[in-house]
């Protein structure tokens, strides 16, 4: 016998709920989870299209969209937003066919469901198929709304999961800051105290060597050694004439600072510093 056109209920099969809970309760992303059930929705339904977006009805955010070749999500979206203020008003599932006179067969089927999380408002789910290839009925909106209902947990845990693990990147970065600036600070304070120290041993020498310069200049170069590790140390000492010697040196390169001095300290690089 020939089916009437128009009148056939797209997907009329009966809907698992475990099953159907399994697939979007995996673990995922925002993005494969709105793909995802955009997808089950479509083969659940027979829909011609599916749509899915998240926020409020006054600034809806497009997530996913499953729409015949040549379609816009965006204006799809702009054309069904009066729908979603309606739903997110009356929190439930409303099924619509128009326009309003028109031919079965002429006619589109579209339904409309709020994705809630308890008391909170997650988004919303859209689909719709032309009469020519099908018509949405009880039946139908009964299998949508628990497409919603699913959706709109499996959302909420995968809100949920995003905020656990952007919260935990966000410590684990504060973390590693913090440990950078400990490092710092532990470096700045040893530089410091190292300092400390060799000023100590200068001013300790100093005093027990009034009259001698030799062990406060070698005390000052094994400093300057040990704290810049300097493969070359020296002090220079400028006499009342102006002329730049040398008091005190180590390293390799002696016998050639030695052979320039010693010369008036301006003709010297230290003088032209």
């Amino acid at each position: 016998m020939k089916k009437k056109s128009g009148t056939s209920s797209p997907g009329a099969g009966p809907i698992d709920p475990v099953d159907l809970a399994r697939r979007l309760g995996g673990e995922c992303t925002l993005e494969e989870l709105a793909a995802l059930v955009c997808v089950q929705t479509q083969a659940l339904l027979g829909a011609r299209r599916v749509l899915l977006a998240l926020g409020s009805a006054q600034s809806p955010k497009l997530a996913c969209a499953r729409l015949p070749r040549g379609d816009d999500a965006a204006t799809l979206l702009q054309a069904i937003q009066p729908w979603l203020t309606e739903a997110q008003r009356s929190r439930k599932v409303a099924l619509r066919h128009g326009p309003e006179g028109a031919a079965r067969e002429q006619q589109r089927s579209c339904l409309v469901a709020p994705l809630m999380a308890k008391d909170e408002l997650l988004g919303f789910l859209y689909a719709d198929i032309e009469g020519q290839l099908g018509r949405f009925d009880a039946a139908s909106r009964e299998r949508f709304s628990l497409v919603a209902v699913l959706a709109g947990a499996a959302l909420a845990n995968a809100t949920a999961l995003h905020r656990l693990r952007a919260d935990a990147e966000q410590h684990t970065r504060e973390l590693a800051d913090a440990r950078i600036e400990n490092a710092r600070l532990f470096n700045e304070t040893k530089e410091a105290l190292e300092q400390q120290k060799a000023s100590g041993e200068v001013l300790s020498v100093i005093s027990s060597s009034v009259a001698d310069t030799a062990p406060v200049f070698e005390k000052i170069l094994d400093s300057c050694h040990h704290l810049f590790e300097a493969d070359q140390v020296g002090i220079l000492l400028v006499d009342d004439a102006g002329q730049l010697d040398i008091g005190a040196y180590r390293g390799h390169a002696r016998a050639i600072v030695a052979a320039t001095l010693p010369a008036p300290v301006e003709r010297t690089p230290s003088g032209r510093g």
